[in-house]
């Protein structure tokens, strides 16, 4: 019997992604698809959105994510504060991560995989100082 998280995965394999779109987290074991592997399954299920900027006061920037793949609709926020990187260039752009996390997340609830696969975009949230994520030997098995 697959797990559901293998399930997921050959639900991702259908969609074209590879082995480089996905690593897991070292420490904290967290299954992370890369955002250009969530666009990819966003164009192969067909799932369109549209982004509403709810906040836009420098340093906080929230963004809506009304998500749709013609069954169902989900809405999610994304949200960025330059305190919540330590890439310097998501510090200089903070609406451009806040549109990823969101877009990410709703992409990744519309085909049921948010909380078993995280976007990269949320790094911030499980990553630890120093450490470098391992792309090829943790990865997935795609």
């Amino acid at each position: 019997m697959n797990t559901y998280r293998e399930e997921l995965i050959e639900k991702f394999k259908q969609a074209g992604l590879q082995k480089d779109d996905f690593y897991i987290h070292s420490q904290s074991k967290m299954n992370i698809i890369k955002h250009k592997g969530v666009e990819k399954l966003a164009c192969h299920y067909g799932i369109w959105w549209k982004l509403d900027l709810i906040k836009a006061d420098l340093p906080n920037i929230v963004v809506k994510c009304s998500a749709t793949n013609g069954t169902q609709e989900i809405e999610s926020f994304g949200e960025a504060n330059p305190t919540m990187t330590k890439s310097p260039v998501e510090k200089v752009f903070p609406y451009a991560l806040a549109e990823k996390r969101a877009v990410d997340r709703a992409v990744l609830k519309l085909l049921n995989a948010h909380g078993t696969f995280y976007s990269e975009a949320e790094k911030n949230e499980y990553e630890v100082e120093n450490e470098k994520p391992n792309h090829i030997e943790n990865a997935p098995k795609v």
